[in-house]
């Protein structure tokens, strides 16, 4: 009995924290590729947000506010976040951009500032 029951307890502690059911959406992480996609895509609108709001169509304007956010953010694709993490600063993000603030700086000072890796139970899976 107690035999059955270990082996059938240390499945179940793995499926929890499965890579399959990260890529299903069953649980409320990012893949790191994915978290940095999002970033991207709410920079791009942050920054267009920004360049009308303030009058600044220069490219270099563009270049920080769209290709910075997602380096200074610091994600790393192999590893998973958490999704209200990513959410808050996806949203800060586009805020940054509609109060005529540079998207960039809402990465270095908001909520993208601390992003930090979901810990699995088994480590780092590539």
């Amino acid at each position: 009995m107690r035999i059955g029951i270990l082996p059938l307890l240390f499945i179940l502690m793995i499926a929890v924290n499965c890579v399959a059911l990260n890529t299903t959406g069953l649980t409320n992480r990012y893949k790191g590729s994915e978290a940095k996609d999002k970033i991207q895509e709410a920079a791009t609108v942050a920054a267009q947000l920004y360049a009308i709001g303030t009058g600044d169509f220069s490219g270099s304007t563009y270049l920080n506010n769209i290709y910075l956010p997602p380096i200074l953010a610091g994600i790393q694709p192999g590893e998973y976040y958490a999704k209200e993490d990513v959410n808050a600063c996806v949203e800060e993000i586009k805020l940054f951009g509609a109060l005529k603030l540079q998207p960039a700086v809402a990465v270095l000072f908001g909520q993208c500032s601390n992003l930090q890796p979901d810990n699995n139970v088994y480590g780092n899976v590539n």
